[in-house]
């Protein structure tokens, strides 16, 4: 690695503060802390500038945003549009001799992402400190080194994306279907039904001291918006109050804040929180349907009209179950599903190779960062106790004992390896 070199933050990159002021006249994307996906590097969403009131960020397409409230839920992300962000995001961009795409995955890495973790101020919504982390010292290969390395991992993204489209294309073409049957062709003469008859809300409640074998966990902050597919979840092992317990196949409404839309079918067992409905059908042959039918926008609209607070509005059960369906016959109920089940499964099937896409991203990330996997000529070879294995286009590398390519000013803290119970939403 005698061609890598220690050099400071602030000669790799530099956050960019041109401010933005709301213009009703001027609409532009909005990228808050609620759009980026924790840990994911993608966008949940995109917001829209004409719903803020508050001075913003500007950012270009191809910046680095940078969640610096709360760093250790890992909300970055590149951009390839221009718009405008929280001011609690840095817009980042790598220096000459840097290679921005590479500039990504070096923020995302979980080194960067502890230090900025630890050295920030506050303690119960702690911010990372650009005056502490510019100074921070860091091993970088040379730029060709840079572009490989980013070639390579944003190949996995680039699939990650492509699955990503797929389930949004099939979930759009099921909303439709489901519109088209029940909406637009609705018959006068069909009966109204409220969503209570077609599902129940399940309430089985799971003390932690029940949790004794560690099972997966859903927050709201793991439902991404307007979106059927649960992407990610937390784990058991962190819950310290009562939850509900769901299963395979339930749908789980988001009832803090309904107007987010985190609405998603459950591709497995677990507990999740108590701001979530766990809603089941009381037939399984009425699954499909009432996946989309909880779903609908006109649902959102009719509970977040209903919800109490202000604040923090949350809807129930009472206000849900009451919206009102038509439909034909219950036989009409169990054709839809028939006709949707199959995009439903490839949505599962697609998510699964997600999520083992993202693992690998994840576990190849810190070894290309350090140096312990290279990037060069044919082939990826990370070192190992028998040899060299090849995998694709990397060749090993001699690690460095003494600093093994990591940030040397200061310790990871080890405790929580930076991941914290989230929460992550924020207000505009």
């Amino acid at each position: 690695m005698s061609e890598w070199q220690e050099t400071t933050l602030e000669i790799i990159a530099e956050p960019v503060k041109e401010g933005w002021k709301p213009d009703k006249n001027d609409i532009k994307p909005y990228i808050g802390l609620e759009h980026i996906e924790q840990e994911k590097l993608r966008l949940n969403s995109v917001g829209s500038s004409d719903q803020v009131i508050s001075n913003k960020f500007a950012f270009e397409s191809g910046d680095i945003l940078f969640g610096k409230l709360r760093p250790y839920f890992r909300k970055v992300v590149r951009t390839n549009f221009s718009g405008v962000c929280s001011t609690d995001i840095w817009v980042m961009r790598a220096k000459q001799g840097f290679e921005q795409s590479w500039l990504l995955y070096f923020m995302a890495d979980w080194d960067f992402i502890n230090l900025a973790n630890g050295g920030e101020g506050g303690s119960r919504m702690p911010r990372a400190d650009w005056n502490f982390l510019k100074s921070t010292v860091w091993n970088v290969p040379p730029l060709p080194e840079q572009q490989a390395i980013a070639e390579v991992l944003s190949s996995l993204d680039d699939k990650i994306d492509l699955l990503h489209r797929q389930n949004q294309t099939l979930e759009a073409l099921a909303e439709t279907l489901f519109r088209q049957w029940f909406i637009e062709e609705a018959d006068p003469e069909w009966e109204e039904k409220p969503l209570a008859y077609f599902a129940e809300n399940r309430r089985e409640g799971l003390k932690p001291s029940e949790l004794v074998t560690e099972i997966p966990y859903v927050g709201l902050e793991h439902i991404t918006p307007k979106s059927l597919t649960l992407n990610h979840f937390g784990s058991s092992k962190d819950v310290t109050s009562q939850k509900f317990r769901f299963s395979e196949n339930d749908i789980l409404f988001g009832k803090l804040r309904p107007y987010f839309h985190k609405v998603c079918l459950s591709p497995l067992d677990g507990c999740c929180s108590t701001d979530i409905l766990v809603i089941r059908p009381k037939k399984p042959e009425w699954l499909g349907f009432c996946v989309f039918a909880f779903f609908q926008k006109s649902v959102i609209d009719f509970v977040d009209g209903g919800s109490e607070g202000t604040r923090m509005p949350r809807t129930s059960w009472d206000v849900l179950s009451t919206y009102k369906i038509t439909i034909p016959n219950d036989e009409k109920v169990v054709q839809f599903h028939e006709a949707v089940m199959p995009s439903i499964e490839k949505m599962k099937q697609n998510r699964m190779q997600i999520q083992s896409l993202e693992k690998t991203r994840d576990e190849l990330l810190p070894k290309l960062m350090s140096g312990e996997v290279r990037v060069g000529g044919d082939r990826i070879a990370p070192q190992t106790n028998h040899g060299t294995i090849q995998i694709g286009r990397m060749q090993s590398a001699p690690t460095n004992d003494d600093h093994n390519g990591t940030m040397q000013s200061a310790p990871t803290n080890d405790d929580d390896n930076g991941r914290m119970p989230p929460n992550g939403t924020e207000k505009t």
